[in-house]
């Protein structure tokens, strides 16, 4: 299981190490490089890569290609933040395999969001070999 987070926090710290690359580039785009915003938090700058690249964005012509990719990987920002910023619990059923039950705690509109996930070992290897998959196309 340690393994399994470690690998998520590589691929995840990637993707964003990435995303924070392109908009250095486009925010250095003499005139339509002004509109880039370079946010602190790594979830909003994936928001902010996405309006740069979507159509009507200051780089939709030349983002198109990647639009689409970027939402795929967009649609695993939940594990993302659990991988990240909450607390784990792991479980062994009697084979040895091991189920995984993260706590989730997020604020949302000014209020709290609590949630749980609870994945088994090969959920949560598939899941991961999605993330995997996005992250490397």
């Amino acid at each position: 299981m340690t393994l399994w987070r470690g690998r998520g926090l590589d691929l995840f710290a990637r993707s964003e190490v990435g995303v924070t690359e392109m908009l250095l580039v486009l925010a250095a785009v003499d005139t339509r490089g002004a509109s880039i915003k370079l946010p602190h938090l790594g979830g909003r700058r994936y928001d902010a890569l996405a309006k740069a690249i979507e159509s009507g964005g200051a780089f939709g012509e030349e983002g198109k290609a990647a639009a689409g990719p970027l939402a795929t990987f967009r649609q695993h920002n939940r594990l993302r933040s659990a991988i990240t910023h909450e607390t784990f619990a792991v479980s062994l059923d009697k084979r040895g395999r091991w189920h995984l039950i993260v706590r989730v705690l997020a604020l949302t509109s000014g209020s709290e969001a609590r949630d749980v996930l609870v994945l088994q070992e090969k959920e949560a290897e598939a899941m991961m070999a999605k993330v995997a998959q996005c992250e490397s196309s």
